[in-house]
């Protein structure tokens, strides 16, 4: 067997090759690109060695290089990048750095380790397809956060009112009024018949948001410098063009997303949770993945998303600790799952309650409700049922019919 580290660059990879005893056979860099793949697959059946006794470890899985093995029947490794800096400690104290070093001390740590590594699978092409398309997605509503504090940043500057009018200053009605009015000065002239026609015209029916818009353009406006309101009229208008191009293409994901999410059973059951929407029943589907054998229990998959603590215990010591290494994003994703479940599911109100009686802060609390969410997530993912809340309900109650009573004498 022989063991390859590879550290990437944007534009090159150095990779090393050692044999079972450690040995160093071959170093060697190449382009990050096919022609580069290839002429490391070259040198490496020009040591005699074919790429069925080969297993390649890499700190991320998800470079184009990791695709291209894949492809070729080999097997690879993904390595935690925390896992390398330590092992670097034990292996190098004086701290000693280099990406040649590096790619050393890779095949070094998956000669040592590979039998407690998993080997990385390729996930089918539309859920590979599902998961950039919801990474993409993510991408682009942070870049709307950017933009909308920018705008509402801007309009402090030198038109507060605008701000104040609408609870979402992203919202079409919003990005109309903007368009239109880009300073305080251009809606003085525009009595409150003209208004309500503005907020006909847009469908704001709710009498709450009717008075806000019209109480915040009454408002005392502020002393602005007339070159100030010239210069961040066009940067609003600049970011409303901006905000608009985003809009569009996020409904475009979400139709996307949704047409491809149906191709996949697994969805439905996702969709069937209260509190999950089909983003997040796309982060579930691709982070879960469709082997059942991927997850043999709940608590694989507990410690899998972060919800569940780790203990470490010595002798007398014993204490419990958050869980640091796990998949971060999809731990904030069901922290928002429990949170909108509040609204929908008896018993997860309930818990929520309690927990807070118990003096949890509201997101320990969350924590805890989206760690038993995900017995429930694993239930229904292997065994392919649908939730249903009046069941569930009845097992809970059956499950405290059958405890021990408290203070109970025989």
């Amino acid at each position: 067997m022989f063991f390859i580290g590879i550290d990437w660059a944007e534009k090159h990879l150095d990779y090393c090759i050692e044999n079972n005893s450690g040995d160093v056979i071959k170093r060697g860099r190449v382009d990050n690109d096919d022609n580069g793949f290839n002429s490391m697959l070259f040198s490496i059946g020009k040591e005699n060695i074919q790429l069925s006794q080969i297993a390649v470890a890499i700190e991320s899985p998800h470079q184009h290089v990791v695709d291209f093995l894949l492809a070729r029947g080999v097997d690879v490794y993904p390595v935690n990048p925390a896992a390398i800096h330590d092992y670097r400690k034990s292996r190098k104290p004086s701290g000693s750095k280099s990406d040649e070093g590096d790619a050393q001390l890779i095949a070094s740590y998956l000669r040592e380790h590979h039998k407690s590594l998993r080997v990385w699978h390729l996930p089918a092409p539309k859920l590979r397809q599902l998961k950039l398309l919801v990474d993409d997605r993510d991408k682009i509503v942070t870049e709307k956060v950017r933009l909308q504090n920018q705008l509402r940043s801007t309009l402090r500057d030198y038109f507060p009112q605008a701000v104040d009018a609408f609870c979402d200053i992203t919202c079409p009605t919003s990005l109309d009024f903007l368009d239109q009015f880009p300073t305080f000065e251009e809606t003085e002239a525009k009595t409150d018949e003209d208004w309500q026609i503005f907020l006909d015209e847009h469908r704001v029916h709710n009498p709450n948001a009717r008075q806000r818009f019209l109480s915040a353009l009454k408002s005392k406006p502020i002393t602005v410098d007339e070159v100030v309101a010239n210069a961040k009229s066009l940067l609003t208008k600049t970011i409303v063009s901006q905000l608009r191009a985003i809009t569009a293409a996020l409904k475009e994901y979400h139709k996307r997303i949704e047409e491809l999410l149906k191709e996949f059973s697994d969805g439905t059951l996702f969709r069937s949770l209260p509190g999950v929407d089909i983003i997040l029943a796309v982060k579930l589907l691709v982070a879960i993945g469709t082997d059942r054998e991927r997850f043999s229990n709940a608590n694989e998959l507990q410690s899998f998303f972060g919800t569940a603590p780790y203990t470490k215990s010595s002798g007398q010591y014993r204490s419990v600790h958050f869980r640091l290494a796990c998949n971060k994003t999809m731990r904030a994703a069901l922290g928002q799952m429990a949170l909108a479940s509040l609204r929908s599911s008896t018993w997860a109100k309930n818990y929520f309650s309690k927990k807070r009686k118990d003096g949890k802060k509201a997101h320990h609390a969350l924590r805890c409700l989206a760690n038993l969410w995900l017995k429930v997530i694993f239930a229904i993912w292997k065994n392919r049922t649908e939730y249903d809340e009046t069941k569930h309900l009845a097992s809970i109650a059956r499950h405290q019919l059958t405890q021990p009573i408290v203070g109970a004498t025989a």
